[in-house]
């Protein structure tokens, strides 16, 4: 079976996906042993790099630029969000799915 191109650049999208939110839960797991700068912006910084990388699998033939000026508002949004808590929201922060989609708060 033969792939096209674009169904190549979603795949390999998807493993950079998913090789950076292992690399993120991986470096949760050392985090004591990280410099405190590190614990400070990784986890944020992992996420951002994430959401472009899923999101190239939706946009593909989007121009970079665009793309990632309407995810910093993306971004921006998924913040504000961290503003607002009910038990059921920071329940969903709790489970490992809903703190990367989410996170848990202003650090």
């Amino acid at each position: 079976m033969q792939l096209n191109s674009d169904t190549k650049n979603r795949l390999f999208y998807l493993l950079l996906a998913v090789f950076t939110a292992a690399f993120a839960l991986y470096l949760r797991s050392i985090w004591q042993h990280l410099p405190f700068f590190i614990n400070i912006w990784i986890g944020d910084f992992l996420w951002a790099i994430m959401v472009f990388w899923l999101s190239r699998i939706v946009f593909l033939r989007t121009e970079s630029q665009k793309l990632t000026l309407s995810l910093i508002v993306f971004c921006w949004f998924v913040e504000a969000s961290q503003t607002f808590h009910t038990p059921s929201l920071d329940a969903f922060r709790d489970t490992t799915l809903g703190g990367l989609l989410l996170g848990h708060g202003f650090l």
